[in-house]
Parts: structure tokens; C-alpha cells; sequence
């Protein structure tokens, strides 16, 4: 019987190791239970080579496994694509890249395919491996690994190895793991085999699992970044996050199906409580769709406290709920890692800095550094920037969960201390950096051991951290406050005041001390409260909020005067001066212009009183025109204050008054000198505010001079849409025809 090349592949590769070795048909009988005849039938095509006989030769030769595994069928042992799969197109294109680039250097494509839990990475793979699957025409193998699992521990590779040889034709299978991974590279040798390791829980599980083969492909999912695999073997990484917006509310539809489309908001908001995960989204979906009688908006509902947000997504399944797939990687975690993980769940902000996970903890820098690298390479937490890390919101749910199981209730009190402690006295050392003359009205305690605040170099530093930190304050102030601690609370918002004043983040400044008047109140500290009243209404007059501001000032006015604290009272004073020029109540400005000017003078404060020398020029320009002609020596005289002080905005604001009051003269030149210094001051005082209000002056000079002030609208206008300056919009008016697409 002559050969019809079906087992073609075994015939050569026989025939190419007997030469090789100089073996001779007898001589290769004399290790097996053939005959010489039989053995050249098979090699030259007339006999068909039975599994037993290939088995025989395959050891007399060397051959590894190789001339076996020409004689098996090729293994199929993908699982299937979990649907509906949605989105992930980005993903998808870099793995396809990945997986199809050619390499030059003979080692074959590994891609590791990394995350949090419940991210999607095992859907993600199995998806991109059925892509390609064709292009394996020898076969796939797959192997859970069960790096974080909770039935099992992590399978070792030498019983992966001997499942894998086994589905390849082995039946000879050799003990160790060495041997088997040896074997395994020699029987994948010159085969197009895909590699599916799912689940691998460090480099050690997946090393003696590779080819050595350039036309395999291997794809791993792990929790973990498998750094030393990347660096060992040259592996594609990919690091997959939660989805958009737009995938997971496409998702969510297609587990709910139509009703879904009756309430589109709910599903926003479902979507968003379930943090954009793929597991979270259909545990909730699922939900929805297996009770008809409940709307979407049932399931929001439950999930909106975070407190006991995980039961709403608990499918008593400990393979599938999101508490029991985060816990899997908890547990693997050594002690210190899982403490530091434990608190951050007490923290609430947006996201966080070493040396602020350093004093909630009470630990060393260095050591926090590593803890947090630790807890990085499983997917705990994520690097957002240089030094900097956030907390997915299901995972800080979980941690939150275990720090109230793990930590005693005075352990929790004791790291929410610190870490409000390290912001107050890091926010206080960007106060005294960005106003060096400016005293707080009341002196911070010591710190509790192991807390180091942060010291800045420059008042650029401590804009810069104020910068990053603004998102995180006003849940600072909050997470104070629900742990009783009311003085620090408020005490956080105020010492912020000189960076508020430099910024002017206006959301920031009313949420920020709307939270601490509430902890002032809660302190029974009538002085904190008065304190905060009177910065909560300057804000209110910034955002032109009148009556919001009014009533505040005479309520902090009214607080003050029965303490007989006339500092206090000079303050709230000089703000009710700004905000009655601008009710256009010249009068009443006149007369607190009058009564904060004597105060300051005798409490000695330069600072104030330059600050209403500014405001009582205005009062004057508008309600007492026969004291006009002493407004340029009053605004020089603030001016003088405010430059011997280095008070930048200050400095800004009273250039721009000179300005004014040059125009008013027609003397365009000056004024556009003037209105340049302000430019000038404000943008060494890092005023955004401040400078899109010098060059929205200096454009209207331009004009005026005859010149184009088109420049310095336009850029005027992008500060204040940056901003969110309540006047963008009578501005956008003035710059519509400039503004810029």
C-alpha cells in the first residue's frame, strides 16, 4: 500500500533523525518490537505507522514526543466567547497586532493580558484566541490556572504539562517538571499550536509552560503583573480597564434586552455603580432581566450606598460575585499589603499620593512606596500619575468591607486622624509658602507619630499640590467629619484660603466649606464658625450669588461682634465693603470701608487695609464723586501694601484700578502700561482668574486706542471657559465673533 501523504509529516521527520544519528533500519529494530522490514514499510510509505510503533521509535530516536504528536489529532480545547461580547475594539486591535507580528528572533508571541478582577481579561483572550485559531492549524490547548480561584490552589505546571502532552498524542509522559517541559518544546517544535493560559498567579507558573517554538502563539490573563515573564522573555503586555461609558451601558442593554430602553437614566446611573466592569455589569443585568416585576432603577437604587453595594451584586456563587473575585486576590496578599489596602478603603477621595497613604498607615515612605507597588502589580490599585495611585470603586467597597472586619474601631479612628492631620499641615505649608505674612486664626496641634506633612520649595510647588489635592478635599472634609473629628475638619478648609484665593476654583471653595460650617457647628466652636461663614460668603459673592453672600457676612458679623472679636469683625467688615459696591449700596460701603479701616489700623493688620483702601476707591468712583481726585493716591497707597507684602493678586487688582482711572483721564497709554503690570502680577501669583481679567482689560484698551485687542480676548475667554467663570457668559458675547472653534 502506497502512501497517500496522510502521515507524511511523520515519514520525514523519521526518516530525517534516523540519518541524523547514522542509524541503520536493523539497528532501530533492535529497540523496538519491529522488525527492520516493518520499519522501512512505514518510513518509505508502504505501511501505515500505528500509534504503538510510534510510541517505540519515537524513544529509540530521541524524537521528545514529536513523532507522537504527528500521529494525533490536533486538540480543540477553547472555551467559547461569553455573549454577548461588546466594545473592546481598542483592545482587541492591539492584541491582534500582537499576536499577528512576525518575529525575527525565533521565540514565539507571548501576550499577557493583565487587570483588576471582574476587568474581563479571560473574555478578552478567548475572544482574540478564537480569532485566530485558524491560523494554529495544529491546535489549541487551554489551562486555568487558577492563580486566584476559590476552590483550589494554583495549579503547578509539571500537572499542566501532563495534561498538555497528553492532549498532544503523549502516552509515555515523563515524571518531572523539567523533563515535561522539555518534551513539550520538542513536541511543539515546527507546530502552529495556540497557548491559552488563563489565570496565572506569577512567572514561576507560567515559564515551564512556553515553546520554544516562533510559530506558536501564547496568550496569558493574570491579576498580576508578570514582570520578570516580560523581562526573561520579551512577552506584549497588555493592561485592560474598565469599559467606556458606551460599551458598558451597550452591555448592560444586551443582558436586560428592551427594557432597558424605557429607562436609559437608570441604566446610566446602574452603569456607573457597577464602576464600569464588565463581571459587575452582567451580575446586574442579569439581575434585571431575570425579575420582570422590578424596574432597572430597583437595582440602582440598592447599589447607590457604597456600604453594601457588593451585595447588591452577589450572585451566591463564589466563582462569579464581585465580592468573593476581589477576595481572591486579597487573600494572596502578605499582611502589610493587605493592611495599607484595608485603610485606603477608608479614603475617599479621588485618588491619592504616597505620602498620604504613608500617614493613614503610619508608615515609612519607602515603605509605603513598595506596598503600594506590591498592591499595583496585582491590579489593586492603579497608577494615575508619578507617585500618585486611585481605587476603583468596587474595589475600595471591598476594602472598606474588610477594614471594618480586619480593624478595630480605634485602629480606623487612628489612620482617618493621621491622614487628616497630614492634609491640614500640608495644606497649611502651601498657605504659609503661597502667603508667607498670613496667619491662620488659630494654631494647628502637633502631629501624631508617623505623620510627615509635605514641605514645598516654592510657591509653585505648593500651587501644584493644591492643584492635584483640590478634588480630594472636600472628601476629606466629609470623611473627618463622619469620624467625629469636627476641629480638623473645618480647619482643612481654611487653611486652603490663600491657594483659593490665588485659584478661585469656585465649586471647590463653596463645597469645601459648606462641609466644614457643618463640622464647626457640630464642634459648638462659634469663633470656626463665624471663620468659615465669612469665607463661604466671598465665595458666594464670586460666583455673583448676592443675597447668598449678604446673609452670610452679616451672620459671621453678627457672630463676631458678640465674642467682641474685632479682627474678625474688620474681615467680615471688608467683605461686605466688596459686595455693596458691587449691590451698587455705596452708602452702606462707605460706611464699613470706615469702620474695618479703624480696626485694622488699630490690630495693625497692612493686609486689610490695603484691601479696602482698593474697595473704598470704588465706593467713591460711584457714590462720592468729590472725593474722585484722591482715588489714584489711595490705590498707590494699597498698591505700596500689597508689593511690601508680596501680594500678588493684590498687586494685580490694584494696577487695574490705576488702569481705570487712567482711562477715565484718556490717558490710553498709561492705562495700557498699567493694565500690563497686572497682567504681569497675577501671572506671578498664578492667578487664572486674575489674568483673564488683565487681558480682557487690555483688550479693551487696545480697542480703544485704535489698535486689535483680538489676542487677548481670545485668550481671556479660554481662561474663563477653563474656569468656569460665571461671567464667561456675558463675556462670550464680547469675544463670539473671535471665539475660537
Amino acid at each position: 500500500m502506497l502512501s497517500t501523504g496522510e502521515h507524511d509529516a511523520f515519514r520525514k521527520l523519521m526518516k530525517r533523525l534516523r540519518e541524523e544519528q547514522g542509524r541503520s533500519f536493523r539497528s532501530l529494530a533492535e529497540h523496538t518490537n519491529y522488525d527492520p522490514s516493518h520499519l522501512a514499510g512505514v518510513e518509505r510509505g508502504r505501511r501505515s505507522p500505528k500509534l504503538d510503533l510510534a510510541e517505540q521509535v519515537d524513544r529509540a530516536l530521541g524524537a521528545g514526543g514529536r513523532l507522537i504528536a504527528t500521529l494525533r489529532r490536533r486538540p480543540a480545547q477553547l472555551s467559547a466567547v461569553v455573549s454577548p461580547f461588546v466594545g473592546r475594539e481598542e483592545e482587541l486591535r492591539l492584541l491582534h497586532e500582537a499576536v499577528d507580528g512576525d518575529r525575527t528572533d525565533g521565540s514565539p508571541r507571548v501576550v499577557v493580558v493583565e487587570g483588576p478582577p471582574g476587568v474581563g481579561k479571560t473574555s478578552l483572550a478567548l475572544r482574540v484566541a478564537h480569532d485566530v485559531k485558524e491560523r494554529h492549524p495544529d491546535g489549541q490547548v487551554y489551562a486555568n490556572l487558577h492563580g486566584y480561584s476559590p476552590a483550589r490552589a494554583p495549579a503547578h505546571p509539571a500537572d499542566v504539562l501532563e495534561e498538555f502532552l497528553s492532549a498532544l498524542g503523549l502516552r509515555d509522559i515523563p515524571p518531572g517538571l523539567d523533563e515535561r517541559a522539555t518534551t513539550f518544546r520538542s513536541v511543539l517544535d515546527g507546530r502552529r499550536v495556540l497557548i491559552v493560559l488563563d489565570n496565572a498567579a506569577r512567572v514561576e507558573q507560567v515559564e515551564p509552560l512556553l515553546p520554544g517554538s516562533a510559530s506558536c502563539t501564547v496568550l496569558v490573563t493574570s491579576r498580576r503583573e508578570l514582570t520578570g515573564l516580560a523581562v526573561r522573555n520579551g512577552v506584549t503586555r497588555l493592561t485592560v480597564r474598565p469599559m467606556t461609558p458606551v460599551e458598558s451601558t451597550t452591555l448592560v442593554r444586551g443582558v436586560i434586552g428592551e427594557r432597558a430602553a424605557a429607562e436609559p437614566e437608570a441604566v446610566d446611573v446602574l452603569v456607573e455603580r457597577c464602576g464600569r466592569l464588565p463581571l459587575a455589569l452582567r451580575i446586574a443585568g442579569e439581575w434585571v432581566a431575570r425579575r420582570p416585576g422590578h424596574a432597572v432603577h430597583d437595582l440602582a437604587a440598592r447599589l447607590a450606598d457604597e456600604q453594601h453595594r457588593l451585595d447588591g451584586l452577589d450572585t451566591g456563587d463564589r466563582s462569579t460575585a464581585m465580592r468573593a473575585v476581589i477576595g481572591w486576590s486579597y487573600r494572596e496578599l502578605p499582611e502589610q499589603a493587605a493592611r495599607l489596602f484595608r485603610l485606603l478603603g477608608l479614603y475617599r477621595g479621588v485618588h491619592f499620593s504616597v505620602d498620604s497613604a504613608a500617614a493613614s498607615a503610619g508608615l515609612p515612605h519607602e515603605v509605603t512606596r513598595r506596598l503600594l507597588e506590591e498592591l499595583a502589580s496585582v491590579h489593586l490599585v492603579e497608577p494615575c500619575a508619578p507617585g500618585r495611585y486611585r481605587l476603583h470603586d468596587l474595589l475600595r467597597a471591598y476594602a472598606a468591607e474588610q477594614a471594618e472586619v480586619a480593624e478595630s474601631e480605634a485602629s480606623r479612628e487612628a489612620a482617618v486622624r493621621r491622614l487628616v492631620e497630614w492634609y491640614v499641615h500640608t495644606a497649611r505649608a502651601a498657605g504659609r509658602m503661597l502667603a508667607p505674612h498670613r496667619a491662620v486664626p488659630f494654631t494647628l496641634p502637633r502631629v501624631s507619630e508617623g505623620v510627615e506633612p509635605a514641605r514645598f520649595v516654592s510657591d509653585l510647588t505648593a500651587l501644584a499640590w493644591c492643584d492635584t489635592e483640590s478634588d480630594n478635599f472636600a472628601p476629606m472634609i466629609r470623611l473627618a467629619y463622619r469620624y467625629r473629628q469636627w476641629t480638623p475638619a473645618w480647619q482643612l478648609a481654611v487653611v486652603l484660603w490663600d491657594w483659593l484665593q490665588v485659584r478661585k476654583p469656585l465649586s471647590v471653595w463653596i463645597e469645601t466649606h459648606e462641609a466644614a460650617l457643618r463640622a464647626a457647628r457640630r464642634a459648638l466652636d462659634a469663633e470656626a464658625d463665624a471663620w468659615v461663614c465669612t469665607n463661604l460668603a466671598q465665595a458666594f459673592h464670586q460666583q455673583r450669588c448676592f443675597d447668598a453672600s449678604r446673609a452670610r457676612y452679616e451672620y459671621a458679623l453678627e457672630v463676631r461682634r458678640r465674642r467682641d472679636d474685632l479682627h474678625g469683625q474688620a474681615w467680615t467688615l471688608a467683605g461686605l465693603v466688596f459686595l455693596s459696591v458691587d449691590e451698587r449700596r455705596m452708602a452702606e460701603a462707605l460706611d464699613c470701608a470706615e469702620q474695618s479701616l479703624r480696626i485694622f489700623a488699630e490690630v495693625g493688620d497692612q493686609e486689610g487695609t490695603a484691601e479696602v483702601l482698593l474697595a473704598r476707591v470704588d465706593a467713591w468712583r460711584a457714590g462720592a464723586p468729590d472725593r474722585v481726585g484722591e482715588a489714584e493716591e489711595q490705590v498707590r497707597e494699597a498698591l505700596g501694601l500689597f508689593e511690601a507684602l508680596e501680594i500678588h493678586d493684590g498687586q494685580g487688582r490694584a494696577w487695574l484700578k490705576l488702569a481705570a482711572l487712567f482711562e477715565e483721564r484718556g490717558e490710553l497709554v498709561q492705562a495700557l502700561q498699567a493694565a500690563g503690570r497686572a497682567l504681569d502680577a497675577y501671572r506671578r501669583g498664578g492667578d487664572r482668574r486674575g489674568e483673564a481679567d488683565a487681558l480682557l482689560r487690555q483688550a479693551d484698551l487696545l480697542d480703544a486706542a485704535g489698535q486689535s485687542g483680538r489676542p487677548e480676548r481670545e485668550q481671556a475667554w479660554e481662561l474663563y471657559d477653563l474656569l468656569s467663570d460665571p461671567r464667561a457668559d456675558e463675556i462670550i458675547q464680547r469675544v463670539q465673533s473671535v471665539r475660537p472653534e
